[in-house]
């Protein structure tokens, strides 16, 4: 544990001196960031569109894949995932959003919110504001129910009972809770192409976790377990990485008591390696290992 640890520094102390001048500086949250966005709905007036077209059928289904939300008594615990890229914006959809805001479209409510953390009278203010916007409309269609970005900021991105195609499955029972950003599967193999697990993406990514364990719990859901991708997809057997597991979803098992099942694996996915969890039983590539 002690040589992982390490090693683990000493990658990250590189990482980050290779991106000091690639990482934009976001203010902490007590200054004045936002707990999180709710964009379940759309942003403003600016509506959403929850509908889908079922590819089978042809018939517009309000919940992807099922005409029926999920119940939130089924909600048992949360599935960790990675985005495996970090999301840009495009011209279009950012000159969207600001001709909205100088047209007096976005109550101002909504602009200040998108703008916390910015410098108001700074002459790109709006840009900024309407860059913001642009990114979050790039997760309406994007499966997970809550997502913190590169950023800092976090999405409620799609309410717990909706049906979503996260994580081959684990929908039915799960949450999905995902980090933006490129991650490995195992931290030896972390290359510059990676994001890094600095303080902020640490700080952002167990303030996520601790959102929605906490906003489901508060309206029924039991969520009693920390589960990943990995275990539900031989795919997906990095994700959301090592990186992740240890330092945001052990800790935060441990403040929010959640039960992480390491054993559990569902179809073709794995159980949780030893690599990435102490009470792991088998290797990254799911051999069992001895006790």
């Amino acid at each position: 544990m002690l040589l992982f640890a390490q090693g683990f520094w000493i990658r990250q102390l590189v990482s980050w001196a290779r991106q000091a001048t690639g990482i934009e500086t976001v203010p902490e949250r007590a200054q004045g960031w936002p707990d999180y966005f709710d964009n379940t709905t759309g942003i403003g007036p600016i509506a959403r569109t929850l509908f889908y077209k079922d590819t089978r059928t042809g018939i517009m289904l309000p919940f992807k894949g099922r005409a029926e939300p999920v119940r939130i008594e089924e909600r048992i615990g949360v599935e960790a995932h990675i985005t495996a890229i970090a999301f840009g914006t495009t011209k279009s959809a950012r000159a969207f959003w600001k001709k909205n805001i100088e047209n007096g479209l976005i109550p101002l409510d909504v602009v200040a919110k998108f703008g916390a953390g910015f410098d108001s009278g700074a002459p790109d203010y709006r840009d900024r504001v309407a860059e913001r916007m642009a990114l979050h409309q790039r997760f309406w269609q994007v499966p997970y129910h809550y997502v913190g970005l590169l950023n800092g900021d976090l999405l409620y991105n799609n309410q717990a009972t909706r049906y979503t195609h996260h994580g081959n499955g684990g929908n039915k029972r799960l949450v999905g809770v995902s980090a933006e950003g490129n991650l490995p599967g195992l931290e030896k193999n972390r290359t510059k192409k990676h994001n890094a697990i600095d303080e902020h993406f640490i700080e952002t990514n167990r303030a996520t976790i601790r959102l929605a364990v906490t906003k489901e719990r508060e309206v029924g859901a039991p969520i009693e377990a920390l589960y990943a991708h990995r275990q539900y997809s031989d795919g997906r057997l990095g994700d959301p990485g090592e990186g992740w597991w240890r330092e945001v979803g052990t800790p935060m098992s441990q403040e929010l008591h959640l039960e992480r099942r390491v054993t559990f694996k569902h179809g073709s996915g794995n159980e949780i390696c030893r690599e990435w969890d102490d009470l792991g039983r088998v290797d990254y590539r799911g051999r069992k290992l001895a006790a």
